[in-house]
C-alpha cells in the first residue's frame, strides 16, 4: 500500500521550520535549570540533571504534597528541559506485593505545538525498535475536562503483552529519560535540514 506524503503549502512548511528552529534553540539544563522550584539555581555548578537530589521536589508545582515519584523523575525532567512541553500529571505506576498492577505508569503534558508531541512519539518508537525499551510506549490524546488545551499522555501499550511487569516499565521509564531532550533536538535538526533542502 502506498502512503502519500502530506502536501504542505509554503506557509505550512514555514511554520514547521519555525517550530523546529524554536525547539533546537532552547537552552540545555546546564544553561538554564528547568525545575520550577530549583533550590540550587544560584549555585555555581557544571551539572544539572534528574540525578539532582532536589529534582523530585524541584519539578513539582506542589513539592511538599506531590513531589515527582522516583521512577518517573528522569522523564519528567527531560520533557521539562525541552521547555516547549509542560508536564501536568505523572504517576510511576503501582502494584501489589505479588506484582499485580494497580495503576499504570503515565505522564501527561501540554505542548505549544502538536509537532512536539509527534517528535516525542517518533523518538519513543525508535527506542523500542532499537531494543532500548522492553515494551512499546505510545502517546495518546487525553481529556481531563479542566482545559481546552490539547493534553497528551505517554503510556505503555500493553495490548500485546500477556503479563505486564511494572519493574520492566520502570526500567523503560529510566531508559526514556536518558538524553531525551538532546536526542529530540538532534532529530529536529535532521528534519530541519531536510525541509530546508527541499524548499
Amino acid at each position: 500500500m502506498h502512503i502519500p506524503q502530506p502536501k504542505f503549502n509554503a506557509v505550512d512548511k514555514s511554520h514547521i521550520i519555525d517550530a523546529l528552529t524554536l525547539l533546537i534553540q532552547q537552552p540545555s539544563a546546564i544553561q538554564s535549570p528547568p525545575c520550577t522550584n530549583c533550590q540550587k539555581v544560584n549555585e555555581v555548578r557544571n551539572d544539572c540533571s534528574y540525578n539532582c537530589d532536589n529534582a523530585a521536589e524541584g519539578l513539582s508545582e506542589d513539592p511538599v504534597k506531590f513531589p515527582i515519584e522516583e521512577n518517573i523523575v528522569p522523564l519528567v525532567f527531560e520533557l521539562t528541559t525541552m521547555r516547549l512541553v509542560q508536564t501536568c500529571w505523572s504517576c510511576e505506576g503501582h502494584a501489589t506485593i505479588d506484582g499485580k498492577i494497580l495503576k499504570m505508569p503515565q505522564i501527561s503534558f501540554y505542548t505549544e505545538k502538536p509537532l512536539y508531541a509527534q517528535l516525542i512519539s517518533k523518538h519513543l518508537s525508535k527506542l523500542y525498535f532499537q531494543k532500548k525499551l522492553k515494551y512499546p510506549w505510545e502517546i495518546t490524546l487525553s481529556d481531563y475536562g479542566q482545559t481546552l488545551e490539547l493534553t497528551y499522555t505517554i503510556k505503555c501499550d500493553i495490548s500485546c503483552i500477556d503479563e505486564p511487569d511494572l519493574k520492566i516499565m520502570h526500567q523503560d521509564l529510566n531508559s526514556m529519560g536518558k538524553n531525551l531532550s538532546t536526542d529530540i533536538k538532534v532529530y529536529a535538526q535532521e528534519l530541519l535540514s531536510q525541509l530546508q533542502r527541499s524548499t
